[in-house]
């Protein structure tokens, strides 16, 4: 799979800078949380090495192929556990994984609609992965390795920030305002602002004014909101961004909480994943999504989808959330 220019320009800069960022690995080491941002995290390197990853034999994840280095090209260290991660390595040339963690071995050469580039994904347990990217049939090959907790992001979709290496840490960062106020709208989808969000983030506690809060945005994106699967109050539907259209913090727990999308122009969705993981919601009013209920204190990434598959139609909408029951 070939990584567009500027994807592989920032790592070209990426692999000089982190290649004695770290004596545990060749290209750097990073830390991440749930809910870590930017989403995803990409760190870059060259494959390949002088040892035949074959000798770890089959993973659940597929054999281990491959020529690797004797030590690991990254160290990535998870400060939780994940319910989801996916891991790719994004490559002109035809590369794999090699991942030993707490529970062993994962490996992977051709991942699922990923052509040439290999990939690790499901849930993962915290603790110290050490990361080997290798070359099929020798070689070395520039390569961008791309960590997601949303389904469909990978580096050539998404933002292509790096992350900083040698211990950097990335999650849990509050959603602050990128200098924007209620209404005003980012200027366009899947181009998020310093917060990592496409329209306006915000923090809110218990007793918070004025109630409702209002904000607005464009729903819709490139990723279907399908593949978050259901849950106890709904099923994920519609096609969302990329990136989160708005971050929520709340500073503490919400014994009651409605969270409310309305749009006038078309049919939308809700996705929000949490400290809880994943509330989806379709038709809450008429066409128009809600999420109600108990909220735990932490940060919400949320999503407003268009409805339909294949769906690229952005809609006006108007984000509300309250304290107050119907």
């Amino acid at each position: 799979m070939r990584i567009a220019g500027a994807v592989m320009g920032a790592a070209l800069g990426a692999v000089l800078m982190a290649g004695s960022a770290s004596a545990q690995s060749n290209f750097g080491d990073f830390t991440l949380s749930p809910g870590f941002l930017p989403d995803p995290a990409v760190v870059t390197g060259i494959s390949g090495g002088n040892v035949d990853a074959r000798q770890h034999g089959n993973t659940p994840h597929g054999g281990c192929v491959g020529m690797i280095a004797s030590t690991p090209d990254h160290v990535m260290t998870l400060g939780g556990d994940f319910s989801y991660l996916r891991i790719r390595a994004l490559s002109s040339g035809d590369t794999t994984l090699a991942i030993r963690g707490p529970n062993g071995w994962l490996c992977n050469d051709d991942g699922p609609g990923a052509g040439l580039d290999p990939v690790v994904e499901g849930a993962l347990p915290a603790g110290r992965y050490e990361v080997f990217v290798g070359s099929f049939g020798g070689g070395n090959h520039q390569y961008t390795l791309s960590v997601t907790e949303i389904r469909g992001n990978d580096a050539a979709q998404g933002a292509t920030t790096n992350v900083s290496t040698t211990g950097a840490t990335m999650g849990q960062q509050a959603g602050q305002t990128a200098g924007q106020t209620a209404g005003q709208q980012a200027p366009s989808h899947d181009v998020a602002p310093s917060t990592g969000a496409n329209f306006e983030s915000f923090s809110i506690a218990p007793g918070f004014m004025p109630d409702p809060r209002e904000f607005r945005g464009n729903s819709g994106g490139s990723v279907d909101g399908t593949t978050h699967g259901s849950t106890s109050h709904g099923p994920c539907r519609g096609m969302i961004s990329v990136n989160p259209d708005h971050i929520m913090t709340l500073e503490s727990g919400f014994p009651y909480l409605r969270v409310t999308a309305t749009s006038e122009a078309g049919d939308t969705t809700m996705v929000i994943h949490g400290p809880d993981g994943y509330r989806c919601n379709d038709d809450f009013e008429g066409l128009n999504p809600g999420i109600e209920g108990e909220w735990p204190a932490g940060q919400y990434r949320i999503w407003i989808g268009s409805y339909g598959r294949g769906s690229t139609s952005n809609y006006p909408y108007v984000l509300r959330v309250t304290e107050f029951r119907r």
